[in-house]
């Protein structure tokens, strides 16, 4: 299809009435056009229907996402506006330069709310409502985003990461809730009151952070084991000891099978070459009943743990690095476990 030839029109509604800048988005005020939804979406865009928003009604963008092919865009919009709307492409380009010339920080933080905890071993816990100024802020503060909890580390005081996005975003102190209660940094990456979790020490002192690259932008530390209270499960010894008469073991791990199904979470440290693998698989495979069993292991050994089920379960559906509906085991590293959980 020809790229539409359009110009100024005296007394016609403009394509683009009006648009502002805030140093990281756009915002972009423009009647509506059938299509135009799916256009704008498609590159990062949202629309504002909260009546009470100063930009009620403006589409916000990206300004990457805009300004990469911000032409092909000007062209696509001019063909949905089908001639109802005109506006040269150099008046076009004009409007989002004159606002990229003069960004006001505040456009976008109307509504917004922010939260700072204290974190056990030091820094502090960000996390609420999302604005590419507070993912600035946080990187420049040598801050490591935590996925599980969608939150970020920051090595720093809460009253100077405060200070920080007051001065980039020009927030209000009323738009930060300031915990007092310290919060924990749990195995997996989510975030919890200190005093809610059991905290266990294991191996000696905490793992040195090792170097990271200048790019780097998410968690990879080693953490401490931190689990919520172990309660009994209901299984008893004569339970399990029927339930085991099918399986070749060797003395000694009936023991390791019990000590994992009375538990409803449970440590296996017998030394290698025991069996441990073999124990939770069969622990595993009783205790789900039929049911599915995530399985979460270094990268390296997904493989090796699909042996190690096939040997005790030669017939087992097993998906690895992939979740299918009618597989029983699903293997995934922990890197990965983001995408199944």
């Amino acid at each position: 299809m020809a790229r539409p030839s359009l110009r100024n029109a005296s007394g016609t509604l403009q394509l683009l009435q009006r648009a502002v800048f805030d140093g990281y988005d756009f915002g972009l005020k423009m009647p509506y056009l059938e299509g135009a939804n799916r256009l704008l979406t498609s590159r990062g865009g949202s629309f504002i229907r909260r009546g009470e928003h100063p930009l009620s009604g403006y589409w916000r963008l990206p300004q990457r996402r805009l300004l990469e092919d911000l032409d092909v865009l000007f062209h696509q919009l001019g063909e949905l506006a089908d001639g109802r709307f005109v506006l040269d492409g150099s008046g076009f380009s004009r409007k989002i330069a004159d606002a990229q010339a003069d960004p006001r920080r505040d456009l976008f933080i109307w509504g917004m709310r922010l939260r700072i905890a204290p974190l056990s071993g030091g820094g502090v816990v960000l996390s609420g409502d999302y604005h590419p100024g507070c993912v600035a802020v946080a990187k420049r503060m040598q801050g490591l985003f935590l996925s599980t909890s969608r939150a970020w580390r920051v090595p720093a005081s809460a009253e100077l990461l405060r200070s920080n996005l007051i001065l980039e975003l020009g927030l209000l102190e009323e738009q930060f809730e300031m915990l007092d209660v310290l919060q924990e940094l749990l195995s997996d990456g989510s975030v919890s009151a200190a005093r809610d979790v059991t905290a266990m020490s294991i191996g000696g002192p905490p793992q040195e952070r090792s170097a990271s690259s200048a790019d780097e932008d998410s968690a990879a530390d080693v953490y401490l084991a931190a689990v919520p209270d172990i309660a009994k499960t209901s299984w008893t010894l004569q339970a399990i000891e029927a339930e085991l008469k099918p399986y070749s073991l060797m003395s000694h791990q009936p023991a390791g099978i019990r000590h994992l199904l009375q538990r409803t979470s449970a440590l296996l440290a017998d030394d290698m070459g025991l069996g441990k693998s073999r124990q939770a698989v069969i622990a595993a495979g009783i205790q789900s009943a039929g049911h599915q069993i995530l399985v979460v292991v270094l990268a390296s050994l997904v493989i090796n743990w699909e042996r190690e089920i096939q040997a005790v379960y030669p017939d087992a559906r097993i998906a690895r690095q992939r979740y299918q509906s009618d597989a029983q085991w699903v293997i995934v590293n922990y890197e990965r476990l983001g995408d199944f959980v």
